[in-house]
């Protein structure tokens, strides 16, 4: 959508920043876990 202001889009990635590799690496262990449970 190019109607999307740049502040705006700064201000969502300020309250959602992209996933640091240690909370990536968790996710994936949670992720794994729920397979392993299925």
């Amino acid at each position: 959508m190019p109607s999307l202001q740049p502040h705006i889009s700064d201000h969502s990635s300020e309250h959602n920043p992209p996933p640091s590799p240690s909370m990536r690496r968790k996710l994936r262990d949670t992720l794994r876990k729920y397979y392993k449970e299925a």
